[in-house]
């Protein structure tokens, strides 16, 4: 089985970079206005859910029952 990726110092400053530069205008947000970015977002993964379940499928190698 193979082994996942691990990330480089590089790559995770990178994100936390990102998610710390990002968080104040998402803090800012009214409550409902979250929600529905949340709501969106699921929205987009529930039209790709068989795309994201092959991929995953793929990933820890096991079969789609």
């Amino acid at each position: 089985m193979p082994e996942p990726a691990e990330p480089s110092e590089a790559t995770v400053a990178e994100a936390v970079g990102a998610a710390c530069e990002a968080f104040p205008a998402w803090k800012s947000l009214p409550g409902a206005s979250r929600g529905d970015h949340l709501h969106a977002w699921a929205g987009r993964i529930q039209e790709r859910s068989e795309e994201l379940a092959q991929a995953l499928a793929r990933e820890i190698g096991k079969p789609i029952l």
